[in-house]
């Protein structure tokens, strides 16, 4: 039988902030599931040397590099090579692409891009 002295024994504690609990514990009693929306895009960020090479008019935000077949990116209008520079800004001043997320779990997203 193994010895299980109590001082050979190690405690370690994991801590998280409640409010992502109490919503996580949410999502899971409700539907049984952990749901997170997601916007059917890949993108990599905006860096130096893809300003450098392809004479981008940002050096911030992200640039799609792939977007899923029928997802709600697609049918929003987002296409590949499209730089998303803002995210959830209703101003009047921009014409945002307005994705729903995911389509059980309702969540617009407002986002602007460069073509």
């Amino acid at each position: 039988m193994p010895d299980t002295r109590v001082e050979d024994q190690v405690a370690i504690g994991f801590a998280m902030p409640i409010q992502p609990a109490m919503w996580v514990a949410e999502q899971l009693i409700e539907h049984g599931v952990l749901v997170r929306p997601w916007i059917s895009i890949n993108a990599v960020d905006v860096n130096p040397k893809l300003v450098a090479y392809y004479d981008l008019p940002t050096e911030k935000w992200v640039v799609v590099t792939n977007v899923i077949p029928g997802s709600e990116a697609e049918n929003s209008g987002i296409e590949v090579a499209d730089i998303l520079v803002r995210m959830d800004d209703e101003t009047e001043t921009v014409k945002p692409i307005i994705i729903d997320t995911n389509k059980e779990f309702f969540v617009r997203l407002y986002l602007n891009i460069i073509r």
